[in-house]
C-alpha cells in the first residue's frame, strides 16, 4: 500500500490519497513510527492506516503539537479501502479540518442503483469525482444491483450525517422510507436517473434524467426507417429497474413491425466481477435459433449489454447473420474493439445517454 499526502502550508484542510497495490500493507514505515520532528510553523502530519480481520484498511490523520506529541487521530468520513478496491487505482478520503475548529465539510452522497462495473457508472463516477476535485466537496459515491443494499447505503449516509442524499429510483419501494426519513431530518433529497414519476412521492426535492420513453420511442422510429419488419427485442439486462422498462415502452408505442419482445436476462455474479462470460453465453441461447435468429433487431439498453450482444453475435458465427443492433447508451468510442466489418454488418442506431452524467 502506498500513501501520498498533499499538504497546502497554512491550510487547515488536507486531502488523504490512497492507492491499494496488495491486500496487505508493505514496508515498515508506517508502524510505530512515534520519532518526534522539529517544530514548524506550518502544520506538521502523519498519516495512520489500520488493517482490519476482514482485509479492508482504514486510514486517519494526525497532527504534530507544540510539545512534540502526536494529537488524536481524525478519522475521514470516507476512510476504508476494501479489499476489493482496484489495482493501482488512486482512491481518496474525504477531507479532514486538521485544526479540530470550525465545521468538517458536508458530506454528499449519491447512491445508485447498477453494478458497480457497469461502463455508464464508471463513467458517472469519474465525473462525479472530478466536479468534487474541482469544488472541494466531500464526496461519497456507490452504486449496487440490489435496492436493499441501495437502501442500506442511504442509511450509513444518514447516519454519518450527510448534508446531501442523491437517489436513483430504479427501485423506488426499496429507498423510499429512507429517502421520506431524510426529509424530515430536513436532508436534501435528490433523485436521479431512473423513476421521475416516483420522486415527489419519496419526498424529492428535485429530479435530474432522460426521458427514457423517448429514447425507446427514437429507436422505434429508427427500426421502422431501417426497413426492420419483424420480431425486435428489447434486452433487460437488470431486474427492478424502471428506467430499462420505460425504454422498451417507448420502443413498443413507436415499433410498427410484428412486436416487440422483453429479453430478461437473470442477472449473474459474474456480470458484477468483470468476468462476462456466463452473461453473454444467456444472451447468446436467447439471439440464435434453429433457423438463425427469432429476432430481426435487438435494442440493447447501455453500452455494457451492447457489446455483449455483439460478442454474442460474433460467437454465434453466422447463426445470426442477419440480426440488426441498435443501443440506448453506447457510442462508436465503446465498440472500437470490434471489427469494422462486424459493425457495419450489425450496427444500426447509438442512441447517446452520456448528458445525464
Amino acid at each position: 500500500m502506498h500513501l501520498s499526502l498533499c499538504l497546502t502550508p497554512r491550510r487547515l484542510a488536507v486531502a488523504l490519497t490512497l492507492t491499494l497495490i496488495g491486500v496487505a500493507l508493505a514496508g515498515l514505515a508506517l508502524l510505530n513510527s512515534a520519532h518526534a520532528h522539529p517544530g514548524s510553523e506550518d502544520p506538521t502530519v502523519r498519516v495512520s492506516a489500520l488493517k482490519s480481520d476482514d482485509g479492508s484498511v482504514s486510514v486517519s490523520l494526525q497532527t504534530l503539537g507544540a510539545d512534540g506529541e502526536w494529537g488524536e487521530r481524525l478519522l475521514p468520513t470516507s476512510r476504508v479501502i476494501p479489499t476489493d478496491a482496484p489495482i493501482d487505482t488512486w482512491l481518496r478520503s474525504s477531507r479532514v479540518d486538521l485544526g479540530g475548529a470550525g465545521d468538517p465539510a458536508p458530506l454528499f452522497c449519491v447512491v445508485a442503483h447498477g453494478a458497480p462495473d457497469d461502463r455508464f457508472w464508471v463513467k458517472f463516477r469519474a465525473y462525479l469525482y472530478q466536479s468534487a476535485a474541482l469544488t472541494d466537496t466531500n464526496l461519497r459515491f456507490e452504486t449496487y444491483l440490489d435496492g436493499a443494499d441501495q437502501a442500506a447505503a442511504l442509511e450509513r449516509c444518514l447516519a454519518d450525517g450527510a448534508a446531501v442524499v442523491a437517489s436513483t429510483l430504479a427501485s423506488p419501494d426499496a429507498v423510499r422510507e429512507t429517502l421520506l426519513k431524510a426529509r424530515e431530518a430536513e436532508v436534501r433529497v435528490v433523485t436521479f436517473n431512473a423513476g421521475v414519476e416516483h420522486a415527489e412521492g419519496v419526498g424529492s426535492q428535485v429530479h435530474i434524467a432522460l426521458n427514457d420513453r423517448a429514447a425507446g420511442e427514437l429507436a422505434g422510429r429508427q427500426f421502422n426507417q431501417s426497413g426492420v419488419t419483424g420480431q425486435v427485442g428489447c434486452l433487460i439486462h437488470e431486474q427492478d429497474n424502471l428506467s430499462l422498462e420505460h425504454r422498451c415502452d417507448g420502443l413498443e408505442a413507436t415499433y410498427a413491425g410484428t412486436g416487440v419482445t422483453r429479453i430478461r436476462l437473470e442477472e449473474t455474479a459474474s456480470h458484477d466481477q468483470n468476468d462476462h462470460d456466463a452473461f453473454i453465453a444467456m444472451l447468446g441461447e436467447q439471439l440464435s435459433g434453429g433457423q438463425g435468429s427469432p429476432f430481426d433487431a435487438v435494442l440493447t439498453l447501455s453500452a455494457d449489454s451492447m457489446e455483449f450482444a455483439l460478442t454474442a453475435v460474433q460467437r454465434l458465427d453466422g447463426a445470426a447473420a442477419d440480426l440488426r443492433l441498435a443501443s440506448v447508451g453506447a457510442s462508436r468510442e465503446d465498440l472500437a474493439a470490434f471489427p469494422d466489418a462486424l459493425l457495419e454488418q450489425h450496427l444500426d442506431v447509438l442512441i447517446s445517454d452520456s448528458v445525464e452524467s
